[in-house]
């Protein structure tokens, strides 16, 4: 695709962005069919390749290289990515005891190597070509089922600008590197779409499959879950409808029961994967998260940590002792980061709650789920704020809530 081309698309969506407030009023008071099958996922997805594909070509170019030199897939998978392809090549290890920084395979969930493996056996190839076409191709379907899920809760325009926030929402950046991100969005958002179409199987079958990619998809599970529970107990011939709940919820937990099943087999413990999260730290105990949970000033000192690393950085670097103070400042800079996205999730997720239809109100609880089930897992802990560009992507709810906020 040409500058040009992208330029032009680029223009397409800030026009969209800025358009005047009179003009926008004039067209929602009529909104037209033209309008609601309007779509922007194409442009965003072109122009999300665009970026993607000029941030590797300018670090190949501008950054160090290794000797030998690697390839583009090599290269572009990194971090978590490279455990998952390790995983899909090779299998799961088992070494206890666990150690602090030693990293057990077992940690990870299953779904996406099986994929990345089944790609590999069909395919006859063991690059990792294959893992990041795949890891790419499931971000940008994820673009276009969020659309379609946004047109049918917002209005035409802050749909549109509800896709623009997700598609260009940070987490977006893993889907060249061979994580599942894309993957756990089409899970959740096919799982949601399905239960407000009132397919309730299909979407506990989408549970099951993205819950076996990774645990926050259990979150969204229990929302929607909470659902069927209030029907159940408002409902008559409870009897007679307990064992289709109930297989509501195994279906529901395929994936992660299917993996203790797996360990219980091959390891002889059903519940390695949670003795292997210990190369991480070993977490407070429950009162203490509970009560860091509820601390207004556990949330306040992070900002006021990370400017602390800033200067400690800033001053290391004068002292040259450079290696300690440039990863010093990046931990501040990585600090305040997601701060200010952790209280951008908050804002979007809280006027989500607001403005979503009352029938889809459970999109709002499957975020605020993953909100609180991110603060326990993750905040509660000595880990901080931790990642929250792409522990909190899975809250969709927040991108619908940012996008209808753009638009006032």
């Amino acid at each position: 695709m040409g500058v040009a081309a992208v330029v032009a698309m680029l223009s397409d969506i800030f026009a969209l962005l800025f358009r005047s407030h009179a003009r926008h009023t004039r067209r929602m008071s009529s909104p037209s069919l033209a309008a609601s099958r309007r779509t922007i996922a194409p442009q965003l997805i072109a122009i999300l390749i665009a970026l993607q594909g000029g941030a590797v070509a300018l670090s190949r170019w501008l950054l160090p290289q290794p000797v030998p030199r690697l390839g583009v897939a090599d290269q572009l998978i990194y971090w978590d990515g490279q455990i998952y392809a390790y995983i899909a090549a090779a299998g799961y290890s088992w070494n206890p005891p666990v150690i602090l920084g030693r990293t057990e395979t077992l940690a990870f969930f299953p779904g996406q190597p099986l994929i990345d493996n089944a790609i590999m056996r069909l395919t006859g190839a063991a690059s990792p070509l294959c893992i990041l076409l795949e890891s790419l191709l499931t971000g940008l379907l994820s673009i276009i089922a969020f659309e379609r899920l946004a047109k049918r809760l917002l209005a035409p325009r802050p749909a549109a600008l509800a896709t623009i926030v997700f598609a260009l929402w940070p987490a977006s950046c893993f889907y060249d590197m061979g994580y599942p991100t894309g993957l756990i969005s089409i899970c959740i958002i096919a799982a949601l779409s399905d239960h407000l179409a009132g397919r309730d199987w299909r979407a506990a079958a989408w549970l099951g499959l993205g819950s076996g990619i990774a645990p926050t998809v259990i979150f969204v599970g229990f929302a929607i879950g909470v659902v069927h529970l209030l029907r159940w107990e408002h409902g008559g011939a409870k009897r007679a409808r307990l064992l289709p709940l109930l297989a509501w919820g195994v279906l529901a937990l395929w994936g992660p029961l299917g993996f203790m099943l797996y360990q219980a087999i091959r390891f002889h413990d059903a519940f390695a994967f949670i003795s292997a999260q210990a190369a991480w730290g070993t977490a407070p105990r429950v009162h203490f998260r509970c009560l860091r949970l509820i601390d207004a000033g556990w949330y306040l000192c992070q900002p006021a940590a990370g400017i602390r690393e800033l200067r400690t950085g800033y001053h290391m670097i004068n002292a040259e002792i450079w290696r300690e103070g440039v990863v010093t400042l990046e931990q501040g800079i990585q600090r305040l980061l997601n701060f200010g996205t952790f209280l951008l999730a908050t804002a979007g997720l809280a006027w989500a709650t607001v403005v979503l239809p009352r029938r889809a109100i459970v999109v709002a609880g499957a975020g605020w789920a993953v909100y609180f089930g991110y603060l326990w897992t993750i905040f509660s802990t000595d880990q901080n704020l931790l990642s929250v560009t792409r522990l909190l992507f899975p809250a969709i709810a927040l991108c619908l809530g940012l996008g209808d906020l753009a638009n006032k």
